[in-house]
């Protein structure tokens, strides 16, 4: 069964924000970086990414997207979130191949 673009996006959410967090021993999770530097998920490039403060980049492994136009934050793609990301966009493709052949 294929997911719906929702239901990717919805998964993506949930691999992005692990990507940032690790179990602490009463099955809590506590993020990875230091506070403050994680805000939402955001969409650069097409692809859905967490921005960081650059410090800690070095803390989540993923691809830069972005960085902001002060360099003090960067959108990152994390390698956790590279397949579900991949799925997204081709579907989408899928989506803009089937509206170009409506049209004509």
């Amino acid at each position: 069964k294929s997911l719906t673009e929702s239901q990717l996006r919805k998964e993506l959410r949930g691999v992005l924000m692990d990507a940032t967090t690790t179990q602490i021993g009463d099955g809590r999770q506590q993020s990875t970086l230091g506070a403050g530097s994680l805000s939402e998920v955001v969409l650069r490039r097409g692809r859905y990414c967490i921005p960081l403060k650059s410090r800690d980049l070095a803390k989540v492994k993923g691809c830069v997207l972005a960085r902001s136009k002060t360099g003090q934050t960067v959108y990152l793609e994390p390698s956790s979130a590279i397949e579900k990301n991949n799925a997204l966009v081709a579907l989408r493709s899928l989506e803009e191949d089937e509206e170009e052949r409506l049209i004509r």
